[in-house]
This record gives C-alpha cells, sequence and structure tokens, in this order.
C-alpha cells in the first residue's frame, strides 16, 4: 500500500475517528457483494499521535498518485466517482428489500456515504482511478434551503399596511347577517288565495235504482281452433343391394428369427494400444472463481502476492465455481471414455521447481485415477488461503511436459498428451517452453499435445502447434467440461462387434 496524503485532525473532527473503525468493520461485509474496484474509491485511514491528531491515507492501486483541484477534476473522473457511490446505494436498496441488512449496518453505509461528500475531501487520480482522502472530515453538505412562497411575503406585507380591514370586516358580515334574517324571516309576501269552487255530488243510490241495475254480460273469448298443417311425408329409403366381398385367404404368420446377441470389442490390437498422460495444472489461480471475470481476478492476485488482501476477499474471490473444481470433474467424468485397455499417466503442476509424476493407472486402478484427482488441492491453507510454509507455488509447465514426454514412446507408436492449464510456465523465465515443444516433435513425431486453455492465458498454445495437436480455449463452467471432452476423443477407441 502506498501513503496518499497526511492531514491534521483538528479538536471538532474527533468524531471521524469513529467513523474510521466503522469503516473497517464493514468493508469486509460490502466486499461480499461489491467488487474491489468499488471499495478502492475510499482511501485506507490510519490515525497516529498519541491525541489521534494525525491521520494518513493510503491505497492499493499502484501508481503516481496525482491530487486534482477543481480546475483540474475531468467530468470523466467525477462520473467514476458518482457511479461508484451509485452501486453502493443500490446495493443497500437491494438488501433492505430482501431484509438482508441489519439496521446497524445501513446506518454506517449511509454514514460512509454522505462522508465522501464531506467539505474537506480530495480526489486524488491513482493509475487513471479516482480515490477520496479526507472523507469524513470537516462539515457535511448542507441541506439544501426550503423553498420562498412569494405569496405568504406578499399577503404578510398587505396585512402590514391595511390592518384597518381586520376590525371592518367582521362588521360588514354581521350587517349582512342581520339582512338575510329580515328578508328571509319577517318578510312574508301576501298570496292571493284562488277562489272555492263546491265539489259536485253525485245523487244518492235509492232501492228502485238498484232493483233496475242489471250487471252487463261476460262471453267468454272466442277461441279459434288451429289450422290443421300438412306433415310432410318422410321420404321412402331404398335399400341399395349388399355385394358380398370375396373371402380374403390368410397367410401364414411369419416367425420372427431370435437374433444372437452380439459380442462386440476393441478395434485396436494390444500390441498397438496408444500411450495416454493427463498433466494437470494445480497452481492457486485453479482456484479463480468462474463468476468473476478475468480483469477482477488478475487484480486480485496482483494484490494477493503482495498479501494486501484479506481472508474474507479471499474466500470471495475463490468461491465455488472455480476453474479447478470444474476442471476435476470434467476430467474425471472423462476417464470412463478412454479404452478400458489404455492406460493412462498422471502428471500435476503444483510446485516449483518441477512438476510431480503419479504413474500410470490401469484399467483396474481407475477408481485411484478419480480419487487422486478429487483429492488434488494447491498447497494454500484452506482457511486462510496462504501458502503453507517451506512452499513455492507456481506452475511448473517446462518441467511437466519434459516428465509427460518422457512417460510415453511417440515414435513407434501413437501416443497422446492433454495439457489442462490456465496459465504458462511461471517456475524458471529462462525455460523456452515452445523450444522443449519443437524438441519433442523431432524426437517423437507420433506424439501429439491437446492442449486446454481455461481462461484464454494462451501460454501452452505453441507446444500443441509444434506437435500438430488443437488447442481449446475455455472461459466458463460449460465451455470447460465441453472442450476437455473434445480434446480427449482421439483416445475414444471404435468398438468392433459380430
Amino acid at each position: 500500500m502506498q501513503r496518499l496524503a497526511r492531514i491534521a485532525l483538528e479538536q471538532e473532527n474527533q468524531k471521524a475517528v469513529d467513523l474510521f473503525n466503522q469503516f473497517k468493520e464493514i468493508k469486509p461485509f460490502l466486499a461480499r457483494h461489491l467488487p474491489p474496484s468499488t471499495l478502492q474509491l475510499f482511501a485506507e485511514p490510519v490515525v497516529k499521535g498519541e491525541n489521534n491528531e494525525i491521520v494518513e491515507w493510503y491505497s492499493n492501486l499502484e501508481g503516481q498518485p496525482i491530487r486534482l483541484t477543481d480546475k483540474q477534476q475531468s467530468a470523466a473522473l467525477l462520473a467514476e466517482v458518482q457511479n461508484k457511490l451509485a452501486s453502493i446505494r443500490a446495493l443497500v436498496t437491494d438488501l433492505q428489500n430482501k431484509n438482508q441488512l441489519p439496521a446497524d449496518k445501513a446506518k454506517i453505509i449511509g454514514d460512509l456515504l454522505a462522508a465522501a461528500n464531506s467539505s474537506k475531501k480530495e480526489i486524488y487520480s491513482v493509475n487513471n482511478q479516482p480515490v477520496i482522502v479526507g472523507w469524513g472530515i470537516g462539515d457535511p453538505p448542507a441541506p439544501p434551503p426550503p423553498p420562498v412562497v412569494e405569496s405568504a411575503v406578499i399577503s404578510s406585507s398587505i396585512f402590514s399596511r391595511h390592518r384597518w380591514c381586520c376590525f371592518l370586516l367582521p362588521l360588514l358580515l354581521l350587517l349582512l347577517g342581520l339582512l338575510a334574517w329580515w328578508w328571509f324571516c319577517l318578510r312574508t309576501p301576501q298570496v292571493p288565495l284562488a277562489p272555492f269552487e263546491p265539489i259536485p255530488m253525485e245523487e244518492p243510490l235509492t232501492r228502485e235504482k238498484l232493483l233496475d241495475f242489471e250487471p252487463p254480460q261476460i262471453l267468454p273469448p272466442k277461441v279459434e281452433e288451429p289450422k290443421a298443417e300438412e306433415i310432410p311425408k318422410e321420404p321412402e329409403v331404398v335399400e341399395e343391394p349388399k355385394v358380398e366381398e370375396p373371402e380374403k385367404e390368410l397367410k401364414p404368420v411369419e416367425e420372427k428369427k431370435v437374433e444372437p446377441e452380439k459380442l462386440c470389442t476393441t478395434k485396436v490390437k494390444p500390441e498397438e494400444l496408444p500411450q495416454m498422460v493427463m498433466v494437470f495444472d494445480n497452481s492457486p489461480s485453479m482456484l479463480s472463481s468462474l463468476n468473476e471475470s478475468d480483469a477482477a481476478m488478475n487484480e486480485f492476485w496482483a494484490r494477493w502476492a503482495r498479501n494486501f488482501t484479506s481472508i474474507e476477499e479471499n474466500r470471495h474471490m475463490l468461491r465455488s465455481p472455480n476453474r479447478l473444481t470444474v476442471a476435476k470433474k470434467a476430467a474425471a467424468s472423462i476417464i470412463n471414455n478412454v479404452a478400458p485397455n489404455v492406460p493412462i499417466g498422471f502428471v500435476t503442476l503444483s510446485t516449483c521447481p518441477s512438476a510431480h509424476d503419479h504413474g500410470f493407472y490401469g484399467q483396474s486402478n481407475r477408481g485411484a485415477l478419480k480419487s487422486t484427482i478429487s483429492n488434488i488441492f494447491p498447497f494454500l491453507d484452506r482457511s486462510t488461503y496462504n501458502v503453507l510454509p517451506n512452499r513455492q507455488t507456481g506452475t511448473p509447465l517446462y518441467s511437466g511436459l519434459q516428465q509427460a514426454a518422457a512417460m510415453v514412446d511417440g515414435k513407434n507408436k501413437e501416443a497422446f498428451i492433454l495439457l489442462i492449464s490456465d496459465g504458462e510456465n511461471s517456475c524458471d523465465k529462462d525455460q523456452d517452453v515452445c523450444a522443449l515443444a519443437a524438441q519433442i516433435a523431432r524426437q517423437k513425431p507420433r506424439l501429439r499435445i491437446n492442449v486446454v486453455d481455461i481462461g484464454g492465458a494462451k501460454g501452452a498454445n505453441c507446444v500443441a502447434h509444434a506437435t500438430k495437436g488443437k488447442v481449446f480455449t475455455a472461459n466458463n463452467q460449460k465451455q470447460i467440461s465441453s472442450m476437455i471432452n473434445q480434446a480427449v476423443k482421439p483416445m475414444q477407441t471404435e468398438e468392433v462387434c459380430k
């Protein structure tokens, strides 16, 4: 880590020390959800002095730090700062919606985002990446002023100028109320009444009128008889004469012949069996998570080599699925596809300066070979992912090719080497892997080397070209399994059935 600045802490800024300690607590939590490049926006504060009067600011980024003034700050750099702060805000919103963010951590993150805009902050450019120095020191950003309502100011001025209106208005309202009460209640208009006309009465019924009354006759309604409708006659059905078909002759049923079971054997003769060796890269870089980009992993391994990473970041960047676990599963699955009577040699690239030769595994030892592949792991502490004592990790590719070529004939017999790796020779830079492959091709013209290049490093592609083999590039979990299966196809012998 390199120091960017050294700032004196005043008495009124002692509260920033608490925020610095909270930043150390919240950083591992944010590292599990955010890429390292986002957290590198905040410089690391280190408080020194007997009374915490000095704070030094550090960064993991390499390169010449440049302090930018307001005039020098480019729009692209400021936009990058806002984008990284926005990604942190988006993470907080997403975790709160999932109920995965405690209230205390949410408050610390909120204070950290507010501290990024404090009055004494400074922006540095390190390798074209923005770094905020002095965050948390000084006054927080002032809130925007409330909007001024002009109508309220105007009304108050009018009220101050014409206070006498307040006394006159109630008198006018009282006068209007009295007029309305007089108009609707006391003043009753005289409406002229219409002349009364007597209602004519009918004559009373006498006994004579009742005896002479004859009720009207009520006749039943006439019911018209419905007319008889003509029912159409159904057409006569004429039956067609049946034509008798001639009887079909019954053919005898042929009995199916039961064929005997086929006996299948391999096409290759025992004296012509090819030889195969699998060279497997077991260096720490094979632990790179397939959920991270190549750029993020390259940046992580550069800091990991200088012990600039934490245990939490190591576990996050090397989480499953990683290159090693996927390659081990694919390599173990293809063992059954190779002809049973073809012995398989196995070489691992784990530590410098030389590779490890595990020998050949015959047909009866295929289970032991699968167990060996399943148990291989770089020489690292699985709890911290640090290198174990007395170990020098690396990729001894030059030594591995030498040992694999020495295990096969390749001159009088067909031979095949499958190299699974994600890097180049990293043990001795003076060793030329391409020159070694050209020498092997001259000495053993019937030897072919197929390379499965995990991650596209192209460190061993010249080995395949020199021996007339093929290169299969794999960048994700599905491609790794597919490319390893394609690279081993020459060893899948054809069966002959009788």
